[in-house]
């Protein structure tokens, strides 16, 4: 699937519509179809309009994701995703889930990844 098509389903999801028996079946087609291309399981409704705005990013080569920020960030602070995750007071798995874009990041992880605060000091 192409992005464009991609964007249109997406679209297509968030016209509210109908709220027919059939349109609903149809609207939750589309969202596992989109849950194929992200790669990631949408748990609510946020998270499926945080992945989907992180997809198309990507796809259109504008921005790095917030994950990929924090991934980039921690291998330029020459740390493993433990040491960091120790470093925020978080678990490994949080750090693998932040750099995957599967759990959009706490205040503190953005705040190590923005410089603004005694984290930002590795040696």
């Amino acid at each position: 699937m192409t992005p464009q098509e991609a964007k249109g389903l997406y679209a297509e999801v968030c016209d509210r519509g109908s709220g027919d028996w059939e349109s609903v079946q149809r609207r939750v087609r589309i969202i596992r179809e989109l849950e194929a291309v992200t790669g990631k399981e949408f748990r609510n409704t946020a998270e499926f309009h945080y992945i989907m705005d992180q997809y198309f990013a990507r796809e259109a080569g504008l921005v790095l994701s917030v994950g990929q920020k924090i991934a980039r960030r921690r291998r330029q602070a020459k740390l493993t995703q433990s040491q960091l995750a120790k470093r925020l007071g978080v678990s490994k798995v949080m750090v693998c889930h932040y750099e995957k874009d599967n759990r959009e990041p706490s205040g503190v992880v953005l705040g190590w990844l923005n410089g603004e605060n005694a984290l930002s000091r590795e040696s």
